[in-house]
């Protein structure tokens, strides 16, 4: 079991060190109970990138990644913060 934000997920993030930052410092994962996926700043915000309150526990240490599904609106907000480029 891993928790490794969102390089596993996703090609575009797969090389951080590439782009000249760090992902674990940029991005935390909030994962709910049934294996919603969600990523927040790392800042300590309490929201998430789609807006979702980050209440209750966090299960993102507990379950296996291939049991998450990551929210797209999270992940559209993620690309675009590392990219800079909006995604169609």
């Amino acid at each position: 079991m891993t928790n490794t934000c969102a390089t596993v997920k996703y090609d575009q993030f797969n090389q951080p060190e590439e782009r000249g930052f760090d992902m674990a410092t940029k991005f935390s994962e909030w994962t709910k109970k049934l294996g919603q996926q969600h990523f927040a700043m790392a800042d300590g915000t309490s929201r998430t990138l789609c807006g979702m309150p980050m209440l209750g526990n966090n299960y993102a240490r507990d379950l296996y990644d291939e049991d998450k599904t990551p929210c797209t609106t999270c992940a559209e907000r993620m690309d675009f913060i590392v990219t800079g480029e909006l995604v169609d």
